[in-house]
């Protein structure tokens, strides 16, 4: 069932409701009801819920964040969590895309800047998100071809 685009109360509460009657948890149901507010308002914004398992030497963490998603076409996507939680105080991070040529593809670089809540030493961070970066990618493709 497609979701209502619309910023009334009433709609967001529908939109919940049908995400987790489609099986979705509550918390990624509510982002994807925010991000139908956002698209509503403007059509290079969009809200992104990201949930991961993380293992570091003998310790397993959950982590999520509710991201606002800004995409400026062919160019640009930049993120920025949407408020503070248990995991990060503050998560910002920009996409560049510079398009080298048809054959060769596009350049991409990125920076990320985070302020964890969780008691793990930043390297262990940096390195779990470099290790996420080609999925997470794949995902944010999909997502914003909205597929």
């Amino acid at each position: 069932m497609p979701l209502v685009k619309s910023t009334s109360k009433e709609a967001f509460r529908k939109n919940i409701k049908a995400e987790v009657k489609a099986g979705k948890p509550v918390k990624q149901a509510v982002a994807i009801a925010y991000s139908s507010i956002v698209e509503s308002l403007s059509p290079f914004r969009k809200c992104l819920y990201q949930a991961a398992k993380k293992t570091f030497s003998l310790m397993t963490i959950a982590v999520d964040a509710e991201l606002m998603v800004r995409e400026y076409p062919q160019r640009r996507i930049w993120f920025v969590l949407q408020k503070p939680n248990a995991c990060f105080r503050e998560f910002e991070a920009e996409v560049w895309l510079r398009e080298v040529s048809p054959v060769t593809g596009t350049f991409l670089s990125y920076t990320v800047q985070a302020a964890a809540s969780l008691p793990i030493p930043a390297p262990f961070i940096q390195e779990a998100m470099r290790q996420d970066l080609p999925q997470n990618l794949a995902h944010l493709r999909s997502y914003l071809q909205g597929r």
